[in-house]
């Protein structure tokens, strides 16, 4: 305040007492990190209810967006499309296949939608071509026999 009339100041620059400076500089703190653990909780407890109800398509529209960051909601996608047999949902979101299990489905699925060519690309994939499971041997013989004809 330039001047001493409280009831019409007249304002300018001054400087703060503490520091001397006309401004005050501060740390502004970083914005708090939300998590959806919570969220996604309610949503996988919702989808494993309709999984269990048989309501295979209400719980794909649960999960499928979470199920890229949540394991959970991962496998209880896997589980639906498994049930709807969805070869081609499976295809693209399970492809390449990380478990023994999807890559026996997943075998199955490029085979039943026709996709020949991408599945001569996955036999060749390690999880197929190296696996000592019993199922993933035998699927992998049996297109590989198919490949062959």
């Amino acid at each position: 305040m330039q001047n001493e009339n409280f009831g019409r100041p007249i304002w300018g620059q001054g400087q703060f007492p503490n520091s001397g400076r006309s401004y005050v500089q501060f740390d502004v703190e970083k914005p708090i990190v939300r998590t959806f653990a919570a969220e996604d909780a309610r949503t996988v407890g919702a989808a494993e209810t309709a999984l269990r109800e048989s309501r295979f398509s209400e719980a794909v529209a649960l999960v499928k967006p979470i199920a890229p960051a949540n394991p959970l909601a991962r496998k209880l996608l896997w589980e639906c499309y498994v049930s709807l047999e969805d070869h081609q949902a499976m295809i693209d979101d399970f492809y390449p296949p990380s478990t023994a299990a999807e890559a026996i489905h997943i075998c199955e699925a490029l085979a039943e939608v026709g996709n020949i060519g991408q599945l001569a690309d996955a036999l060749k994939l390690p999880i197929i071509r190296d696996s000592n499971d019993s199922a993933v041997i035998a699927v992998r013989e049996k297109h590989a026999a198919r490949m062959k004809k």
